[in-house]
Parts: structure tokens; C-alpha cells; sequence
């Protein structure tokens, strides 16, 4: 996912963005890649933004790694274990979902 993201982003001659990247626009291909589907590609700066499939991307990782829809409260465990397990703080506690 964060590679098709890279691509859109960085890899066409103009920026493109996703503008609605939920999880039910990641399908998985009979090797279980996922691909991203459903574009309703624009430019960047029109309309959608680059920061908001980045945004959605991050909501998006949390729904796959609990299984639940992301929210608050999610944000807080994921913060939670990440601090845990692995002893850093590394997201910026200004981020709220929204």
C-alpha cells in the first residue's frame, strides 16, 4: 500500500492523489498483494491532498492491525503498544483522528 501511495505521490511526472483510500479500497490479488482500487485521482492541490492520503494511509494501518474501524481510542492503544513493545514514543501526540 505505502508503495502504490510512493508512486502516485512520487513517481508520476505530476503528483497524484488517492483522495479516498479507506480499507475497502485495498484489495489483495491472488498473492495476496494488496493493490490499491477505486481512484478518484486528481492532482495534488486539487481537492484532495497529498497529507490526506497520508492521513487516511495511517487510519488505514490501524484498521488492518486491530481489526476494528479506527478511532480515538484505537490511536491511543496503538500508541500504547508501540511504546511498549518497542520503548519509544514515536508518534506526535497532536495527531488526533478524525
Amino acid at each position: 500500500i505505502a508503495h502504490g501511495l510512493a508512486y502516485l505521490h512520487h513517481g508520476c511526472s505530476k503528483p497524484l492523489v488517492h483522495d479516498h483510500l479507506v480499507t475497502s479500497n485495498i484489495l489483495l490479488c491472488d498473492d495476496l498483494q494488496p493493490k490499491i482500487a477505486n481512484f478518484g485521482l486528481g492532482q495534488a492541490g486539487v481537492g484532495g491532498s497529498l497529507e490526506c492520503d497520508m492521513f487516511d494511509f495511517g487510519r488505514a494501518l490501524i484498521e488492518l492491525l486491530t481489526g476494528q474501524l479506527s478511532s480515538d481510542e484505537n490511536l491511543y492503544e496503538v500508541r500504547k503498544l508501540v511504546k511498549e513493545v518497542l520503548g519509544l514514543n514515536v508518534s506526535d501526540s497532536r495527531l488526533r483522528l478524525g
